[in-house]
């Protein structure tokens, strides 16, 4: 039996599509391609741009974070030491000689020598209200402590630096 479409045709299959220019079609995917290939840069960028921003909120919370325990550590540290300055100028022994009073110098020596070695301090030195240094010093309980070297005088320092 002959299809009402195309009478020469026993099964009845459509006619032919019709013929599209040769030109237009391979544009036509290539600017699906571009659009698409657009579409894909544009979230990946956008993903990796909300990812960076995400890991810099993160580091910037774990510096902030180191900074902050360096910074109690260093005054926990600084009251200490404060503290340990403050006991040892209760000393008798200190404040005769800061006063000037008594000849203690062997004596300030021995009781200076006694707590850098209780405190494991590498040296002590003694300063007055005025800042200037004293003469008693604690010398480092073993060969390994090595006391901190004094500043140059003047004289040396401008020699040095010419």
């Amino acid at each position: 039996m002959a299809s009402p479409r195309n009478p020469s045709d026993p099964l009845g299959a459509p006619p032919a599509a019709r013929a599209v220019s040769g030109e237009r079609v391979p544009w036509l995917y290539f600017l699906a391609f571009l659009v698409g290939t657009a579409l894909v840069v544009v979230a990946i960028w956008y993903t990796i741009e909300n990812e960076r921003r995400g890991i810099l909120t993160q580091w910037r919370s774990r510096v902030a974070t180191v900074a902050d325990d360096r910074v109690r550590f260093v005054e926990s540290w600084l009251a200490a030491r404060q503290g340990d300055a403050e006991v040892l100028a209760t000393s008798p022994i200190v404040r005769t000689r800061l006063k000037g009073e008594g000849a203690g110098e062997a004596a300030l020596v021995k009781h200076l020598s006694q707590v850098t070695g209780a405190y494991g301090y590498a040296s002590i030195w003694v300063f007055d209200a005025r800042g200037s240094s004293s003469r008693a010093r604690a010398a480092p309980s073993s060969p390994e402590r090595r006391s901190p070297k004094p500043p140059p005088s003047p004289g040396i320092a401008r020699t040095a630096s010419t």
